[in-house]
């Protein structure tokens, strides 16, 4: 599949998912980020062209997407539907006089009300126009109405009828302006990597993608997500049920075990608790990238029934957007499949993972699962880009931000945004570990854990937090703890990092989203957790292993 973009106000491309061949209207969907930027569209003739960054003509003739700064004031579009009709792998779309007649009239309409809509003094609009502030309810709306008018002529607006995904636009807590972001990308392996509080006030520190997710084998039939939460110890997609409909889920084909033909479901361990649903095929889409057949989790799909006890015995429940703090998980750790080959053998207590099901009330009892029904590294699925992902996120203030705005890339080596010369690289062992040495004492099972909102640190001698932030450290001032990483596998390879401990009962209490100093007092499994904390301010380069069980996994900071 081929995607077809055009540039936003922010700089990033509103790509367009081709229709197949029976050329009915298909969504593209724009990403608005709340900035000082409007569009113009000036349709001079036709026939039209979607090509990568503009609109092209053929013979001369062209439309113009335009991007002027507006030395005034504006609104945020928010999410805006643009729609496409008979266009498929960069074939031309020819638009009749009468539509572009049409058009003109309705641009010369709709300027007139967008121009009134953003009449409001300059002051009060740059106060609320920070990126990824939450831009007013009104005015989004009355923009998105303005971008779908423009539109309609091509072939009419719309939403896919099966999404029931919240709104993408992010919003800060707090009442800081600070909203840093990396410069943001149109790259085909680029996806925008979104920290804020949008889900609520007690969500912090996690890092959110969008994903869309379509049926095998179709673009007709697609839900996108946002607020899939990244998380580099853990290997997948997985989505809740509540982000999608029953219908949706019933079209995702069920993912069977070969040689029983039953339906398989999953209870995946995750930040000290599980997720129980079935497992489900579908195409994924992120930016430009596709993964076919991916094998999925559908968090809480009632097809599964409830989770068994040797599922529920590894915690509590986090199906559900509350208690997870998030509308799924994606995991990008450098395992390729979530449990690999032990689970294509046994199932004793470490690899009690998978159950294959005839009906919802008999699956209490784990089963076998090859890897290739596994839930799979959705990256290894991205053709040239499948070998890691690289996170890069901003520096962000001591006192923490409202939001903050980065950028998830895919693929290492593989292109010119995820290839460095100079990195210090710590190849990995079979279990995604490396050796963290604090004050002297080694902890040779830490891991990159930014599923975490927290780095997770033993220290007796830094200040504690009282109730109700016990087991949290409330150093003030903020105090630095210098770690050394080292590999487990290699002793060549040997990295010295310093990580920001400060006042968490400030930092949690404050309502913002982005804090680069929360620390947990404690270690995870015997090792020391690098959680969200320790991304702000670096690039983190995560190669996958070359082949299931391989071990020959790294990471790498900048």
């Amino acid at each position: 599949m081929r995607f077809l973009n055009l540039p936003d106000p922010g700089g990033r491309a509103v790509r367009a998912y081709p229709r197949a061949a029976h050329g009915l209207p298909c969504p593209a969907y724009a990403a608005c980020p709340c900035r000082e930027h409007y569009i113009s569209y000036a349709f001079k003739s036709f026939p039209l062209q979607f090509t990568p960054m503009r609109v092209s003509a053929i013979g001369g003739a062209r439309a113009v997407v335009r991007v002027r700064d507006a030395s005034s004031c504006c609104d945020c579009l928010g999410v805006v539907r643009v729609c496409c009709r008979s266009l498929r792998h960069g074939l031309p779309m020819t638009i009749p006089i009468a539509v572009l007649m049409t058009l003109a009239v309705l641009m010369t309409l709709t300027l007139g009300v967008l121009f009134a809509m953003l009449a409001t003094p300059i002051a009060a609009d740059r106060a609320r126009l920070r990126v990824h502030a939450t831009p007013r309810t009104s005015g989004r709306a009355a923009a998105s109405a303005v971008a779908c008018t423009l539109m309609l002529a091509l072939a009419g607006c719309g939403g896919d009828s099966s999404s029931t995904a919240s709104s993408t636009t992010t919003s800060g807590g707090g009442t800081t302006s600070t909203a840093p972001t990396v410069p943001q990308s149109t790259a085909a392996n680029s996806v925008s990597l979104a920290v804020d509080s949008t889900l609520g006030t007690s969500t912090f520190n996690q890092a959110y993608v969008t994903v869309t997710v379509c049926a095998p084998g179709t673009t007709s039939n697609c839900t996108t997500v946002d607020h899939i939460m990244i998380d580099t110890h853990s290997t997948g997609l997985r989505v809740l049920n509540t982000a999608l409909s029953l219908s949706f889920i019933n079209a995702l084909t069920p993912v069977l075990q070969p040689s029983t033909s039953d339906p398989i479901d999953e209870c995946a361990p995750i930040n000290g608790g599980y997720l129980w649903g079935s497992v489900r095929a579908a195409d994924v889409y992120m930016s430009g990238e596709m993964a076919p057949a991916q094998s999925v989790e559908i968090v809480g799909d009632t097809t599964a029934g409830n989770a068994p006890t040797t599922c529920t015995t590894q915690g509590g429940s986090l199906g559900s957007q509350t208690a997870l703090g998030a509308n799924g998980v994606l995991g990008i750790g450098p395992a390729i499949y979530d449990c690999g080959v032990t689970c294509t053998t046994s199932t004793s207590a470490s690899s009690q993972r998978y159950y294959v099901c005839a009906d919802a009330s008999s699956c209490s009892t784990p089963g076998t699962v090859p890897e290739d029904q596994q839930v799979k590294n959705l990256a290894s699925g991205f053709g040239s880009d499948a070998n890691g992902t690289v996170i890069e996120l901003p520096s962000i203030s001591s006192s923490g931000a409202s939001s903050a705005t980065g950028l998830l890339l895919f693929g290492v080596g593989s292109q010119s945004d995820n290839t460095f010369s100079s990195v210090t690289t710590i190849p990995l062992d079979a279990n995604g570990e490396f050796t963290a040495t604090y004050k002297g004492v080694a902890y040779p099972s830490s891991f990159l854990a930014l599923g975490l909102p927290a780095t997770y640190l033993p220290d007796s001698t830094i200040t504690p937090c009282g109730t109700p932030y016990t087991g949290y450290f409330c150093a003030s001032p903020t105090q630095t703890a210098a770690l050394t990483l080292t590999s487990n596998t290699s002793t060549h390879s040997t990295a010295t990092i310093d990580l920001n401990v400060g006042d968490a009962q400030t930092d949690i209490s404050s309502g913002y989203a982005a804090f680069d100093d929360l620390t947990y007092d404690g270690v995870v499994n015997s090792g020391i957790a690098l959680g969200m904390p320790f991304a702000f301010g670096r690039t983190i380069v995560i190669k996958n292993e070359s082949s299931s069980g391989a071990g020959d996994a790294s990471i790498a900071f900048l």
